[in-house]
């Protein structure tokens, strides 16, 4: 069976068709509760990265995420002061700036630009209107802070404007809204509730809370870190993860094998929570006659990429781990194809494994017999593949190619079972 045109066995293909078709096991549901104020910048960072954290999960979990309030200054003016001028009372003009820097730099990591301009003030109307949301649903409640941050954050809103938080409750769909804030009371009494239950073990916010607090976060979290807390939650479920051994025949000078190691990277990092892994990387010669001293890379990209120098250094090292070798592949790679690096020069092979913190790799590659025997036997033994970079998984699976990440997922699946 071919996918865009590479090798792929059916076994496969048929549990790559089976896991976007949906037709995995009954998933876990996972609470996420969330304290957080509508003026916190890292409330809204930390909505973004959560955010990435679940769409990248939600074919192993069930999501339910409820938002709870906190206020940052429970005495801010109702009607609103300028936003640049209160921070710089608050923080002094100095801190302010640079706190401004920072955000505007996070910011436009998500694509957005930070805005400081117009008004802050008291948030509780805001807080107000997303417990009403929360009624009609807690996904119409988590898109109804996103919108609130969005408007605040990045288009000078007001949070409490009655007319802002009335338009992010109609694009949201919220039905009722106008009707729910004109009573100030309504929904007050709740939301003092939450504020009374949640704000007083917490020391800042955003804070999360997993599974009804079995597991806890504070901050903005990166995605990695959000991913990291919902898999230590699956292992303390009980998943017992498989170990899943890789086996990838590559040349370092063969582009598509970069790339292919690439989205196995991504694979690996959406697979963590359900499999161990155990990578193993082997030499293969696109052109074993491409002389030592280097030819230009671009004269030859096409059909001479490489010498045999990187294969000895890469694949051989006799007391790294899997995972330094994997990392070393990997900074070969980068410095070859983005950097201008030669794949045969010492002092870049050294540079390399220096970073990867590669113990001996000088006193190594001084003899230029070592390794060069075990390298050999292993090029003997892979040179029939039909391509590279080519994979084989437990040696059930095998494919060749710079396969999306999610081949590589059915993958593991396929050859863990």
């Amino acid at each position: 069976m071919c996918v865009c045109g590479l090798i792929l066995k059916p076994s496969i293909f048929k549990t790559l068709h089976k896991t976007m078709a949906g037709g995995s096991a009954a998933k876990k549901l996972i609470q996420i509760d969330i304290i957080s104020d509508t003026v916190c910048p890292w409330c809204f960072v930390g909505k973004k990265n959560l955010d990435k954290a679940l769409e990248a999960s939600r074919d192993r979990y069930d999501f339910e995420v409820r938002w709870h309030p906190f206020q940052l200054n429970p005495n801010a003016p109702k009607e609103g002061v300028d936003k640049k001028r209160y921070y710089e009372e608050k923080f002094g003009s100095g801190m302010s700036g640079r706190m401004e820097s920072r955000m505007s730099e996070i910011f436009r990591g998500h694509g957005l630009e930070y805005n400081l301009s117009g008004l802050t003030g008291n948030t509780l109307d805001s807080h107000r209107l997303i417990y009403f949301a929360g009624l009609q649903g807690h996904e119409k409640q988590h898109e109804l802070v996103g919108e609130l941050f969005l408007g605040y954050f990045t288009q000078e809103k007001y949070i409490g404007d009655r007319e802002f938080l009335l338009e992010s409750a109609r694009k949201i769909g919220v039905e009722g809204a106008a009707e729910f804030l004109e009573d100030p009371n309504n929904g007050l009494n709740e939301v003092n509730e939450e504020l009374k239950k949640y704000t007083k073990d917490i020391n800042g916010v955003p804070h999360f809370l997993i599974n009804n607090g079995k597991q806890e976060l504070s901050g903005g979290q990166p995605p990695e870190a959000a991913f990291s807390h919902l898999w230590t939650f699956a292992d303390m479920a009980g998943i017992k993860k498989k170990l899943v051994e890789i086996d990838i025949i590559a040349d370092t000078v063969c582009p598509w094998c970069f790339v292919g190691k690439r989205n196995l990277d991504k694979a690996l990092v959406e697979g963590n929570d359900r499999y161990e892994f155990e990578l193993r990387w082997h030499p293969f010669q696109i052109d074993p006659e491409v002389p030592k001293e280097g030819i230009y890379k671009k004269e030859f990209y096409d059909t001479k990429m490489g010498a045999d120098v990187a294969e000895v250094f890469e694949t051989r090292m006799a007391d790294v781990y899997h995972d330094k070798q994997h990392d070393l592949v990997d900074e070969i790679c980068l410095g070859y194809f983005t950097d201008g690096r030669f794949i045969g020069d010492r002092d870049y092979l050294l540079k390399c494994a220096e970073k990867i913190e590669i113990e001996g790799a000088a006193e190594f590659l001084d003899d230029p017999n070592k390794g060069l025997t075990e390298v050999k036997e292993e090029l003997k033994k892979y040179s029939e593949v039909k391509g590279i970079p080519y994979f084989v998984i437990n040696g059930k699976e095998e494919f060749a190619g710079a396969q999306p990440t999610e081949v590589f997922l059915a993958a593991f699946e396929a050859a863990a079972k």
